[in-house]
C-alpha cells in the first residue's frame, strides 16, 4: 500500500469514528468533496495544510495528528513533553496544587497509556493500607511509573481487595475499549486490552454497562480484614493543551462514599 493510500485509509477511518459523511466532512473542513475522495481512495496526495484541518474537525488527539503526518510524509505538529520539563512546569505546578488541595481524600495525575504520574500523599496512606509499605516503597520510588490498570488488575496488588472488582473491570474494560477505538494508534492502550483479556474473566458487555461507563464516575470498594472502604472516582482534565502530554493528561479524584470510609480517610490524615 502506497503512503497516499496509507494516509487516506487514516483519514476515513477517522471520518467514520465521528460518524461524518465525506460531504459534511468536505464542507467543515473547507475541501471539496471531489478532493476529500481522492485523499480516501490514495488518488490525491494531502497536503500538510489539508491534513492539519482534516485532523482539527475530525478531533483526532494530538498523538495521531503526529502520525498522520508522518504517514503522509510530514514532520510531526505536536511535542510530547515529560511533565517534569521546564516547558510544562505551569501545568506541573497546576497538578500539585490539585494534588494537595484534595487531601484528605486521594488523587492521582495519570497520562494517556493510564499510567500514575504523581499521587497525593492520602492516596499513598490509603494504598498502603491495602498493599502494605514493601510494595508501597516500589509505587512511589523512581523509575518507571505504576499503571493504573495493572493496579487494579494484578492478581498481587489491588485486585484481591477490590470487593466490586468484576465490576470494575469490565467498566474499565468499556473505557479502554474506547479509547482504543478512538485513537487506534496507541499501542500502550491496546496492549493493556491484550493483558486485560488474557488476564481476567469478564462479564458479556450490556447496555447497562454501556450507559454506566460513560459516566466519568467510578466507584470502587475496598476491603481487607476490619478495614473497608468505598469510593467514587471522578475524572477530571486539564483546560487547553500545549502538547501531546498535556492533551491526555488527566487527574483522578476520590471522594468518600459514606460517613465511614469519610472517617477512615481523616484519620489517615491525622497520623
Amino acid at each position: 500500500m502506497s503512503t497516499q493510500q496509507n494516509v487516506g485509509v487514516l483519514v476515513r477511518q477517522y471520518r467514520e469514528r465521528r460518524g461524518l459523511s465525506q460531504l459534511s466532512l468536505s464542507i467543515e473542513a473547507e475541501i471539496s468533496a471531489k478532493h476529500l475522495s481522492f485523499v480516501e481512495t490514495g488518488r490525491a496526495q494531502p497536503s500538510r495544510e489539508v491534513l492539519l484541518r482534516l485532523a482539527t474537525v475530525l478531533d483526532v488527539p494530538f498523538r495521531d495528528r503526529n502520525l498522520l503526518l508522518k504517514v503522509g510524509g510530514f514532520s510531526p505538529e505536536y511535542v510530547e513533553r515529560r511533565l517534569e520539563s521546564a516547558e510544562l512546569a505551569e501545568i506541573a505546578r497546576a497538578v500539585d496544587f490539585i494534588l494537595a488541595h484534595h487531601e484528605p481524600y486521594p488523587a492521582a495525575a495519570l497520562d494517556g497509556s493510564w499510567n500514575i504520574l504523581r499521587m497525593n500523599n492520602a492516596c499513598i496512606r490509603l494504598f498502603g493500607i491495602f498493599l502494605g509499605p514493601e510494595v508501597m516503597m516500589q509505587l512511589v520510588g523512581p523509575g518507571t511509573p505504576i499503571n493504573f490498570i495493572r493496579l487494579v488488575f494484578g492478581s498481587d496488588l489491588l485486585r484481591p481487595y477490590i470487593h466490586n472488582w468484576l465490576e470494575v473491570a469490565n467498566l474499565l474494560r468499556i473505557r479502554l475499549l474506547r479509547q482504543a477505538a478512538d485513537s487506534g494508534t496507541h499501542g500502550m492502550v491496546s496492549a493493556l486490552l491484550a493483558e486485560v483479556w488474557g488476564n481476567a474473566p469478564m462479564s458479556p458487555v450490556t447496555s447497562e454497562m454501556e450507559r454506566r461507563a460513560e459516566l466519568p464516575v467510578l466507584t470502587v470498594e475496598l476491603a481487607k480484614g476490619d478495614t473497608r472502604a468505598r469510593l467514587f472516582n471522578a475524572m477530571t482534565v486539564l483546560g487547553t493543551a500545549q502538547d501531546v502530554a498535556s492533551q491526555e493528561l488527566r487527574i483522578e479524584c476520590s471522594f468518600p462514599a459514606d460517613r465511614a470510609t469519610e472517617e477512615l480517610l481523616r484519620s489517615l490524615a491525622s497520623g
